[in-house]
């Protein structure tokens, strides 16, 4: 018996989770077959959160059936949630484990460690923030301050060379694209085991039996280091390297959590802010390939009818352009270049593949007909089938005539570039929703089980102070006279006090729950995600839920007094649409009035800011079967120029590195695109600004 309580203290100490729990299994069988029951309870009631701790859901449910009068006292009541922390874990649900020397883990819980707000605020800025360089620097001051590290280095690959691009400690955080290979500023030993694993490691004192321990450690001697791979999707997309010079034991297992939730976050910014670089740089390659073109472009049905000949076609052969949009290019062909002509498009379309350098003679007005090379390309649907034709021609009789094609663009390039936008732009919201819905459904979730408990344990609570209530007064009026030491003591105490106010607490505390369980459902409510369909919702659920997350920013802070919001709604029915993306919309116009009273609020005292209060006024209304939701603000407002150009892509009014022009444009998007609606704008300066919603009731 000794030996099953020896080995379980040793698991514990050495933080093996899963043989602690088994050790507790056996000896709790090994008491049910000696027929001590109620010794082998506590034993398999202690396996069986060992087992959930270690996140063996199989071997949970197994106890569960095998053994539910052992475990009773746990399933007969709901079970008990997750910590906040542990549910962190479980969002980032890494796929490697971490390794440290000491096991220590913390006993501060999540509001120590990382509070909800700030995670919140730290998750919705890792995903709004698109530039790599503000998003290195920032990540590197965050990782500072909430690891208790003293230094921190921040590790890329970029073209296949893993190169450290940040260094940082409690003054300053130095971007730098230094190579890894042979780097005496970091351990590259240690960074290149992690690297090859993709593995969390923990050490303190550089006690440690991996090999990992090389130049730069045995130099420096930190006394607890931490490195861990940045990943999303089982990718690897950096290397985090953190240590505190001075301290052991600073980077407990609650602190890794953490790190690691809020990596899983920054990996998928971090992939975001690439795709963003790599879209910037075909949109800027796309745009010089059309500024350089001095050919002309068209397209074509399947059965030879242009769809589309670009401006070029009048100047380079003397012909309307309307006369032959919606004709057969059969007719432009010299009728003895027809036969390759008519080959070159059947085997574009029946190959999918491009044919180059086609040469015929084409119809001209003035000199009949004008040598022209051309470059004929299939023009394919989604399920990868040709559908038309699309290509270039250009002159090869007269170079001088395509020189003015350079000066126009076509309309067919204008719609690929408007195309690589919208894709930017629903990536770009995929993104934001997916790290923030995540995060707030998952917090959300994990508050309504111990909500229930507690609304449930008050009210038997109040039972059970009214029976003791009226026992009390039944007593006091057959005992009238109670001896000296009970009547000192109901002074003491205030009985008659006491009496009286224990009904209110428990009525305050019931209150109190039933408001934390209506934050909850807001929670729930704002990060829904949407399917492939519309469906019908209530828009003043979704602003309530988009206000609720946006609180904290509406609260005072050192530079300016509270924001208020008033809300005027109206009678308006629920409508169709996609309620995640519309929450979308809300979120993207309210933070920037929030970023713009922020910004009005520098250099402007505190008294001055009080006398004239910040308002966001928010109203519904039902007008022509259609629902306005008006959102406006009494800020500075803007010019007619800014107003012309507020939704344009990649416009920001923010200073550098502030804003990236995308929310409003975004939200354009799914105002017009997806829902058929209108956002338009109206504002004076010095008079605030007013953003107006009409969407139609049914889709």
């Amino acid at each position: 018996m000794d030996y099953y309580d020896r080995a379980i203290a040793g698991a514990k100490e050495n933080g093996y989770i899963q043989e602690e729990a088994l050790a507790n299994e056996l000896a709790a069988k090994f008491y049910l077959n000696w027929g001590r029951e109620k010794v082998a309870t506590s034993y398999m009631q202690e396996a069986y959160y060992c087992y959930a701790r270690w996140g063996a859901k199989a071997k949970v449910a197994d106890l569960e059936q095998r053994y539910p009068q052992l475990l009773q006292p746990i399933l007969k009541t709901d079970i008990q949630s997750l910590t906040i922390l542990e549910t962190l874990t479980n969002i980032t649900a890494p796929g490697y484990a971490a390794y440290s020397t000491s096991r220590k883990s913390s006993s501060s819980n999540i509001h120590q460690s990382l509070d909800l707000a700030t995670l919140l605020q730290i998750s919705q800025t890792f995903a709004s923030t698109i530039a790599l360089d503000e998003l290195l620097q920032m990540l590197a001051q965050t990782m500072l301050e909430n690891s208790g590290a003293d230094r921190c280095a921040l590790m890329l690959c970029d073209e296949n060379q893993w190169q450290v691009r940040v260094m940082a400690d409690l003054e300053q955080v130095t971007l730098q694209s230094v190579p890894l290979d042979n780097n005496r500023t970091v351990p590259v030993k240690l960074i290149q085991y992690v690297k090859n694993t993709m593995t969390t490691v923990v050490i303190d004192d550089l006690q440690t039996d991996f090999p990992v321990i090389g130049d730069y450690l045995n130099y420096h001697h930190p006394k607890s280091v931490l490195c861990l791979p940045v990943l999303n999707q089982g990718s690897l997309h950096a290397i985090l390297y953190l240590e505190n010079q001075s301290t052991s034991g600073v980077f407990t297992s609650d602190r890794v959590a953490v790190l690691s939730f809020l990596c899983t976050q920054a990996a998928i910014s971090l992939r975001n802010a690439d795709l963003y670089q790599t879209l910037q740089g075909s949109e800027a390659k796309f745009r010089r390939l059309v500024e350089g073109a001095d050919d002309m472009i068209w397209s074509a049905l399947a059965d030879s009818t242009l769809t589309y000949l670009s401006p070029q076609f009048e100047p380079m052969f003397k012909l309307s352009l309307s006369d032959w949009v919606g004709q057969s290019f059969v007719k432009l062909v010299h009728p003895d270049d027809i036969e390759i002509v008519t080959a070159s498009a059947t085997a574009a379309l029946e190959t999918g593949k491009s044919q180059k350098n086609i040469e015929f003679r084409h119809l001209c007005q003035g000199k009949e007909y004008l040598w022209v090379t051309v470059n004929v390309t299939p023009i394919k649907n989604l399920q990868g089938q040709s559908i038309g034709l699309q290509g270039i021609i250009r002159d090869i009789s007269d170079r001088k005539a395509a020189e003015a094609i350079i000066q126009q663009k076509s309309q067919d390039l204008e719609n690929t570039l408007q195309e690589l936008q919208s894709a930017q732009l629903q990536m770009v919201q995929s993104e934001k929703m997916a790290s923030l819905g995540n995060l707030v459904a998952g917090v959300a979730h994990e508050i309504n089980n111990p909500i229930g408990f507690l609304n449930g344990s008050i009210n038997n609570g109040k039972e059970h102070v009214q029976d003791l209530l009226e026992h009390l007064a039944l007593y006091q009026q057959h005992y009238p006279s109670p001896t000296s030491p009970i009547q000192d003591h109901a002074e003491d105490i205030d009985l008659e006090y006491v009496c009286e106010d224990l009904p209110q607490l428990l009525n305050s505390m019931q209150g109190a729950t039933d408001r934390i369980k209506s934050i909850s459902t807001s929670l729930r409510t704002f990060s829904r995600a949407d399917t492939e369909y519309k469906v019908s919702a209530n828009l003043h659920e979704g602003i309530d839920s988009t206000l609720l997350i946006l609180k904290y920013r509406f609260k005072a802070n050192q530079h300016r007094p509270a924001i208020e919001v008033i809300t005027n709604y109206g009678e308006i029915p629920p409508i169709d649409c996609f309620p995640g993306q519309l929450n979308q919309v809300f979120m993207n116009i309210l933070a920037n009035a929030i970023d713009m009273f922020d910004e009005a609020a520098q250099g402007r005292s505190f008294k001055e800011l009080e006398a004239n209060p910040q308002q966001i006024t928010i109203s519904t209304v039902l007008i022509d079967q259609q629902v306005q939701i008006s959102i406006r603000d009494n800020g500075k407002g803007m010019n007619a120029e800014v107003q012309s150009r507020i939704f344009d892509h990649l416009f920001t009014t923010k200073s550098v590195g502030k804003g990236t022009g995308l929310g409003l444009a975004i939200a354009q998007q799914i105002v017009v695109d997806k829902h058929s609606g209108s956002l338009t704008v109206e504002s004076e300066p010095g008079q605030g600004a007013e953003f107006r919603i009409q969407l139609p009731i049914e889709g």
